[in-house]
């Protein structure tokens, strides 16, 4: 059965298209005082809701399968809200890849420019600034607390959705809190927030408009949907939205959510609990069974260890923790609710003894990049026709490896998501795409989508690796280059023709540079296009 699909709740449509819609946890109930409809209705009357904002956003995304180019311009609307410092809350889907920022007031016509503070992609909020000063003339804003309303609490989404131009009043309760990955990554490893879920309708263009309680309080911000089911929204509560503006206030960017850097697994059964001298009965303690080598972590924690409390929260043997309203969510709470560097003590459990210590926070180094501009850029390298470029999430979700590698490669390449980098700076480099000639003919089906292992010999860690391989080549007068894939799988290419190949090619194919510039090894962005690799020495232009 396919898993529920949630919705990013921005409108978008091609650039001068019609619109169309674009594009995805338990706890127990408390009880709410019962509110009146007519004290409901005048609470919602009294809401500040002219500090809700349509945001327009021209947007032209980066292509991951062919690195080179860009896709095509894309428009969406969604909504936002003012706060204090002359700022606009909304969420980062809505903003992406801006070439252009409008943002439209509810009680004025005409738009105004925006520009882009800050974005935070895992946490799904980013911060625009208006700088006319005629767009904040008589503009309430909107004060932020902390609080988290509690299950059954009734609230009302304000925001601009499809289906008219006007604001859109929705009212529900919040029907669950949870733990949610906001980029919606179907993953075990992926990088869980607190978020409430609630029964009122979040439609596309909702996204970034303010969610309030019956008393005209912003609870969060709304963001998302679910599509298989009728009147599920999804909101960002407001210790997120705190979070996401603490740090951006005390370092002018928000960077990336920490991480611990351990991979956890329930102790329910009693022949575990047994062997690893835990209490049958406490239900206390997860099993360390991955600890990632680069991070902080691994100074303290090993493979083996139980894992029983991080800070003043123990660790249940089902891997939640107590968090709030008597709720328990997973344990993953306790770490993502952090900013980066924090430091929390864990207290373990090693071959029965006891032992704690500090644990320093900070972002997870990613084998498999999993967001664009955050950890993963669109990079390649051409040799000889063949592009290489490194495994990461926007490549996947684009659809590229399943259409270009058979079912077990690509497999393989999938079971690397949420692995641990072994090694500073250390890729996944696959063979993407084979630009046709003569020279390249059989490789596009024996090693497409597979996983390069060597160049001549020397081990290839990344794409940088590659392309000063390359150019080191020429000084060597290596007559060959071979290519040793994943599964022993062989490519050979000659290394003169190649280069007098690659120049035909990238014009033909309207490529300007035979690397990007971030693996460059001239390091050289002055000269475009880059033809180190084809003519052995500095970067030439091609005429």
């Amino acid at each position: 059965m396919a898993p529920p699909v949630l919705t990013c709740n921005t409108s978008r449509r091609p650039s001068g298209a019609a619109a169309a819609v674009h594009p995805h946890r338990n706890g127990s109930a408390g009880a709410t005082p019962a509110i009146g409809h007519l004290e409901l209705d005048a609470a919602i009357e009294s809401m500040p809701m002219g500090s809700t904002l349509k945001i327009y956003n021209n947007s032209v995304s980066p292509s991951y399968s062919r690195p080179w180019t860009k896709c095509d311009g894309e428009t969406c609307t969604g909504s936002g809200f003012a706060i204090d410092g002359r700022r606009i809350l909304t969420n980062s889907h809505v903003v992406r890849c801006c070439s252009l920022l409008q943002v439209q007031r509810h009680d004025r016509p005409g738009k105004w420019v925006g520009r882009l503070l800050v974005e935070g992609v895992q946490c799904d909020l980013a911060l625009l600034a208006v700088d006319a000063d005629d767009f904040w003339e008589g503009l309430p804003l909107q004060t932020l607390g902390d609080a988290v309303p509690r299950l059954q609490q009734v609230v009302t989404a304000v925001g601009y959705p499809l289906g008219g131009e006007n604001l859109s009043v929705t009212r529900g309760v919040v029907s669950r809190i949870d733990l949610l990955d906001y980029s919606f990554v179907e993953h075990a490893w992926s990088e869980r927030l607190l978020v409430l879920q609630i029964d009122a309708a979040i439609n596309p263009g909702n996204s970034g408009g303010p969610v309030f309680d019956h008393e005209g309080k912003v609870v969060g911000v709304a963001f998302a949907g679910l599509d298989e089911a009728d009147n599920i929204g999804y909101v960002i509560p407001m210790p997120v939205i705190q979070l996401f503006l603490s740090r951006y206030e005390s370092h002018g960017a928000f960077g990336q959510l920490p991480r611990l850097g351990v991979r956890l697994q329930n102790t329910e059964n009693r022949a575990l609990r047994r062997m690893l001298s835990l209490d049958e009965n406490s239900r206390c303690g997860q099993l360390v069974v991955g600890v990632a080598p680069l991070m902080p972590v691994a100074e303290l924690v090993r493979d083996g260890d139980v894992l029983m409390r991080i800070d003043d929260h123990v660790l249940a043997d089902d891997g939640t923790v107590e968090a709030m309203h008597g709720l328990r969510l997973p344990w993953e709470f306790l770490i993502t609710r952090r900013p980066v560097e924090h430091q929390i003590t864990v207290e373990l459990l090693r071959d029965g003894n006891k032992l704690s210590g500090q644990v320093r926070l900070v972002a997870e180094p990613r084998l498999v990049p999993f967001h664009h501009q955050v950890d993963a850029s669109p990079s390649y390298v051409i040799i000889g026709g063949l592009v290489f470029v490194a495994l990461t999430l926007p490549l996947i979700e684009e659809g590229h490896l399943e259409a270009i590698a058979d079912a077990h490669t690509a497999g393989l390449m999938l079971a690397k998501l949420g692995n641990f980098m072994q090694l500073p700076e250390q890729q996944v480099v696959i063979l993407s795409k084979v630009l046709e000639s003569e020279a390249t003919i059989g490789y596009e089906n024996a090693c497409i989508g597979k996983q390069l292992e060597a160049l001549n010999g020397a081990e290839i860690r990344n794409l940088k690796d590659l392309a000063a391989n390359l150019v080191s080549s020429r000084t060597r007068s290596e007559k060959f280059l071979h290519f040793r894939f994943q599964g022993n799988c062989r490519a050979v290419l000659e290394t003169a023709r190649a280069r007098r190949e690659d120049t035909g090619l990238l014009r033909a194919h309207d490529i300007y540079r035979w690397c990007s510039v971030d693996v460059d090894p001239h390091e050289n962005t002055s000269l475009l296009p880059c033809t180190a690799w084809l003519c052995g020495g500095s970067p030439q232009v091609v005429d």
